[in-house]
């Protein structure tokens, strides 16, 4: 079988025919590092393979970081156009005429764009390599895998990139990290709660800050008042629980990375953390950190334009807002190795059991940084995350993260959100049809989550939307206490668990509580594997897993159906 690439240079194009190597039932498509010369701006795979026209049925998926889309051919009168690495999933699918491919990059895997275009009535397809005059430094290569009959769909495509991942070793089972840890087993049938002690104002106005402009820092939730939830919270018959301390380092939550230490005095100290350590583990409860390997202050007494990336234009990357500690920096993760791992070991004499939690690494793109000292390839940041995760398991038990970016999730054991926002409609998006659960059809059963950062964060306390949401996921619920702490947009709702020093915190059990009895009624579907979703023709959406149980639900009428096997 013979596929195309275009190698685009200004004024220079240079086509190509390539031709594909079959085994095991797949297509391998090569394009050898030696064909692409050093000058060319990008290398353009399946340049005009993947084409549709409004008269054709079938579709192609964007399994992109915020939600997951299909672009139906059958919608005239829509024109839009799709180029991100913002990828949850390291796949792509295009279905024509009940046939089609679904497809992995496994050569220059973390240095593709995915393209997708609407435009009068035509489709368009493909992947685009970034090469900004570099020649790759290995073989830009795919595999296909060809869909036929009642494989010819996402489901059918979801199936083969989760079986090809376990495989070859990208993902590991949930069943596997199970039978290796308990802290894994046990976050399996437990739920989630997040509490949130202490910050400073955020967004900061103080980009820059010093010992001596830093803002002052709020006190929430002291380690005294988190015991006296974990009290509370058996007392209310949760048996099991996680907790993740967030805000418990020095000057509160994202107060001054990559700076850990001394744990915050206002919070109670060391002696405080320890003591709440104790007992969340004497009640039988897991416990964890919010840590940051990846974001960096000038504040901190460990920050260094040494350890930041660099940009293509020479100067140092940021992030586009501003947090409690002022101006993030992105770190270049490989190069602060030994000192996570020395933060890790301090950690590790705390005797915490969870699974740690360490922001953002899998909520963004493996990056690159241009330094002319020290280079940094996307692949050496996807490796250097794998190597961060598993460090986690090592020294705390295990590893969790913001999202849950595939190239992650190797060492990955639980996501914050499997996907940004998956119920809220996006404007830029209308081109787009059907949202889809791409994410739980590919990875549920291979690491824990929770659906959405907008939509099941604390969802009994919205409408039953985002219930039958967290539901329809197959998701593990996250409470969140002291969710809303942003003097501008509430990220993860306003919908929040909050109590004063004196104070019981009932509200905040009783919504514990709810969300650990709704976990009872799917938790020992967490390392099953999904097999089908369908939209069925009452309206509403049914996910089967693969020992034949279900679980439907509506939307709009909200019914809710869930059939045990």
């Amino acid at each position: 079988m013979k596929f195309h690439a275009t190698l685009k240079k200004e004024n220079n194009d240079k086509k190509l025919v390539l031709n594909a190597a079959e085994k095991n039932g797949n297509f391998i498509v090569t394009l050898p590092a030696e064909t692409v010369k050093e000058g060319y701006e990008r290398a353009v795979l399946f340049d005009g393979d993947f084409t549709a026209t409004e008269k054709d049925e079938g579709y192609f998926i964007i399994p992109d970081l915020g939600w997951s889309r299909l672009v139906n051919f059958k919608e005239s009168g829509k024109s839009g156009q799709y180029l991100s690495d913002r990828l949850v999933l390291r796949m792509f699918c295009f279905i024509k005429n009940d046939r089609g491919f679904v497809g992995t990059v496994t050569g220059m895997r973390d240095e593709y764009l995915l393209f997708g275009e609407c435009r009068d009535g035509s489709y368009r397809y493909h992947l685009e390599f970034p090469l900004e005059g570099r020649a790759p430094y290995e073989d830009i290569q795919v595999v296909l895998h060809p869909l036929e009959k009642d494989e010819a769909d996402y489901n059918g495509a979801a199936r083969w990139y989760r079986n090809y991942c376990l495989q070859n070793e990208y993902y590991y089972s949930l069943n596997q990290k199970a039978a290796e840890r308990e802290a894994v087993k046990y976050a399996c049938e437990s739920v989630y709660v997040r509490i949130r002690m202490a910050w400073k104002p955020a967004p900061s106005p103080v980009p820059h800050q010093t010992p001596e402009n830093e803002p002052p820092m709020h006190v929430a939730c002291s380690f005294k008042m988190v015991e006296e939830l974990i009290d509370e919270m058996k007392a209310a018959g949760i048996d099991k629980a996680e907790l993740c301390l967030v805000g418990w380092n020095y000057r509160g939550h994202d107060g001054r990375w990559p700076q850990m230490f001394p744990v915050e005095p206002e919070l109670g100290g060391e002696e405080g953390l320890i003591s709440c350590i104790k007992k969340a583990k004497a009640t039988g409860y897991t416990i964890n950190l919010h840590t940051n390997f990846t974001d960096a202050y000038e504040i901190a007494d460990c920050f260094s334009f040494d350890d930041i990336i660099v940009k293509k234009d020479g100067s140092y990357s940021t992030l586009p807002a501003d947090w409690s500690g002022g101006r993030p920096y992105r770190v270049a993760l490989p190069y602060r190795e030994k000192a996570y791992i020395n933060d890790l070991k301090k950690l590790q004499k705390f005797g915490l059991n969870g699974l740690h939690y360490c922001d953002v690494i899998t909520i963004v793109p493996t990056l690159r940084s241009y330094s002319k000292t020290r280079p940094m390839t996307p692949k050496d940041y996807r490796e250097a995350a794998d190597h961060a995760f598993h460090a986690m398991q090592k020294y705390v038990g295990g590893s969790s993260s913001e999202g849950v970016a595939d190239f992650g999730v190797k060492y990955l054991d639980y996501g914050f959100y499997a996907q940004f926002e998956p119920l809220r409609k996006q404007e830029e998006a209308d081109w787009m049809d059907d949202s889809i659960p791409l994410v739980p059809l590919v990875l549920h059963g291979t690491v824990l989550y929770n659906a959405s950062a907008r939509d099941s964060v604390n969802y009994c306390l919205k409408t039953e939307k985002e219930r039958q949401l967290s539901l329809l996921y197959g998701a593990r619920p996250t409470a969140y206490c002291f969710v809303d702490f942003l003097t501008s947009e509430a990220v993860w709702g306003k919908e929040d668990l909050v109590w004063k020093p004196g104070e019981k915190p009932k509200k905040a059990v009783a919504v514990i509580k709810a969300l650990y009895e709704d976990y009872k009624l799917t938790r020992d579907l967490s390392t099953v594997f999904m097999q089908k979703h369908e939209f069925l023709p009452d309206g509403s959406q049914r996910i089967t897993y693969e020992d034949g149980s279900t679980v439907r639900v509506n939307f709009e009428t909200g019914e809710t159906e869930i059939h045990r096997a």
